[in-house]
């Protein structure tokens, strides 16, 4: 008991191993898989510490199972060099089989980000076991992602439309990676996967008598804003789905934002609204450019952190309850890295910068120019080659951009006829309006731009 080096691993309690990002910065000793897929975007547009990335995903790696499985949630203190099947369920399984997909997206995130291909490189054979377990559990049936075996998931149903849409984005992304480090093989397989779960989940799980994609086969009247947001967001849907699928948006409506599913009764006043789960809608809603519910959320879900002083934590929360209050339990955290999503919609798609290729090579700046009642913005995010900047006002129907780009990337400068004659709160005369795209090489020069939207 008296060598640090034995007891401390033993009991759990050694000094990280590893630069590791937690959810709850104030409460765990855990670092859970899935919450990641937030933090690892949310670093990407502000502090671009990559070693907190990188290594919070060794921190995971460390305790990969033989079968490809990544852990839950492994421990801060304990060693790495435990063999890891000593954490999981009987040596062979972990929980919340979902989260696996999530930091299959959350690693897509960072490369998109970062390009980093040495660090693929270096630990791809546990990337590519990590997929390929993903992929085992396709159901020859029905072409679904089935994790029934594993008894629960976090984002719904095992088998369900909200695991198989973040498994769709999943796969795709990590084909993408695949192909970045030269293992075509994989990228082949994984498109492939991708494209199968996809026809999949639009044939078993798009219900055309509701318009939404069901929970699960054998719930087919109710829905979820994980399953809605992942569908937009890995393209699974088309366009009339997508809208089709939104406009029963409302009925989910509670407080400050959206409940998980409709299998929550709007009457149970106990129910907390997810700025996670609300934090996959928020991305889609910007995506598909659905300004009024992604305002209402902007305004009341995060908007509710940091409107009372007594409350504002400086960081995002985990629950928000029905009254715009701190959603607090047991186990709640007011410094919860998963409820802080706003932080790369804004960036990614009110500002509008988003890389188009890996490492911003390539990118593109579309601004969210009407809608959100907003006539200046400004931002910067950094990049492998330097930091891509954009302010951009409007005007008396003007939208003016100075844009900074660094050497050796090109980009595009965007702005959407989606963005003023969508929605309710068209103030455009819509048959005016086109879509208006400037080209930009980086380098030392800003770029000025001025384009008369109603041209």
């Amino acid at each position: 008991m008296t060598d640090a080096a034995k007891v401390l691993p033993e009991y759990g309690v050694h000094e990280n191993y590893f630069p590791t990002c937690v959810d709850g910065a104030k409460r765990d000793r855990l670092v859970w898989l899935g919450d990641f897929v937030h933090t690892a975007r949310i670093i990407g547009v502000t502090t671009y510490r990559n070693d907190h990335v990188t290594g919070t995903f060794l921190q995971l790696l460390s305790y990969q199972i033989p079968t490809g499985q990544l852990p839950m949630a492994p421990s801060l203190g304990y060693s790495p060099d435990i063999k890891s099947k000593t954490f999981a369920v009987s040596g062979i399984a972990y929980l919340l089989p979902d989260y696996h997909i999530l930091a299959l997206i959350s690693f897509v995130s960072y490369m998109e980000y970062s390009n980093d291909i040495d660090f693929a490189h270096k630990h791809w054979s546990a990337w590519r076991s990590a997929v390929n377990w993903l992929g085992s559990y396709q159901n020859n049936s029905t072409g679904l992602i089935d994790l029934a075996m594993f008894g629960t998931a976090f984002l719904g149903p095992t088998s369900g439309s909200a695991v198989n849409a973040a498994a769709v984005e999943a796969f795709s992304g990590m084909a993408s990676v695949a192909a970045a480090v030269g293992d075509q093989n994989s990228a082949k397989k994984w498109n492939s996967l991708a494209k199968s779960v996809k026809a999949a989940l639009n044939n078993v799980l798009w219900s055309e008598k509701y318009g939404f994609y069901s929970l699960e086969q054998a719930d087919p009247g109710n829905f979820s804003i994980a399953a809605l947001g992942f569908a937009i967001s890995s393209g699974t849907t088309n366009r009339t789905q997508a809208h089709r699928a939104l406009s029963h948006l409302p009925n989910l409506k509670l407080g400050p934002g959206y409940r998980d599913s409709s299998k929550i009764a709007s009457s149970d006043s106990t129910a907390n609204l997810s700025p996670n789960t609300n934090g996959f809608l928020l991305s889609a809603l910007l995506e598909q450019k659905q300004a009024a519910p992604a305002v209402f959320l902007l305004k009341n879900l995060w908007g509710a952190m940091i409107r009372n002083e007594s409350t504002n934590s400086g960081a995002s929360w985990e629950y928000v309850n029905q009254n715009s209050e701190p959603g607090l339990g047991q186990y709640t955290s007011l410094s919860h890295p998963w409820g802080g999503a706003a932080t790369y919609a804004l960036t990614n798609y009110v500002a509008g910068i988003r890389p188009t290729s890996f490492g911003y090579r390539t990118w593109i700046i579309e601004p969210a120019y009407a809608g959100l009642g907003l006539d200046y913005v400004n931002a910067t995010v950094p990049t492998p080659h330097g930091a891509l900047s954009v302010a951009w006002t409007v005007k008396d129907s003007v939208v003016s951009a100075e844009i900074r780009a660094p050497v050796n990337t090109t980009g595009k400068f965007v702005l959407s006829k989606e963005w003023a004659c969508t929605g309710d709160s068209v103030s455009f005369d819509c048959e005016k309006v086109y879509d208006f795209v400037y080209d930009i090489t980086g380098g030392e020069e800003v770029h000025h731009i001025k384009h008369h939207v109603e041209a």
